[in-house]
């Protein structure tokens, strides 16, 4: 079967190494992709999914670490739709679906997420 692709234009940063002064400015930036998600896997049937790749794309990379960092909100706002029910950050637990993370270089200010879901 073919993967559920979507791209959504937000920029990823990691939250390990960005500190903005107030704790108010990352919960907007959580909730912005929040939304974001919501919005672009409305209508999805994600019953089945058990992979899903994950890519940052950005003008520069960044290092595994902070990748992994920066896209653990979105991980787990995708893994609450895939596996409902359980509580906030422990939906991603459960042995089900297959994560991996890439990065793509983007054109010149270009960020954006894209998501691919695997049955």
């Amino acid at each position: 079967m073919n993967p559920i692709i979507i791209k959504i234009p937000i920029k990823v940063i990691s939250e390990a190494n960005t500190w903005d002064g107030h704790w108010i400015k990352k919960y907007k930036r959580k909730k912005a992709q929040n939304i974001w998600l919501h919005v672009a896997m409305k209508g999805i049937d994600l019953k089945g999914v058990n992979k899903v790749t994950l890519t940052r794309i950005g003008p520069r990379k960044m290092d595994t670490d902070n990748l992994l960092f920066s896209l653990k909100n979105i991980r787990d706002s995708i893994a609450d739709k895939i596996n409902p029910g359980l509580a906030r950050g422990q939906a991603d637990n459960e042995n089900l679906i297959t994560w991996q993370y890439r990065q793509e270089k983007g054109e010149p200010k270009e960020y954006a997420l894209k998501i691919e879901f695997f049955s």
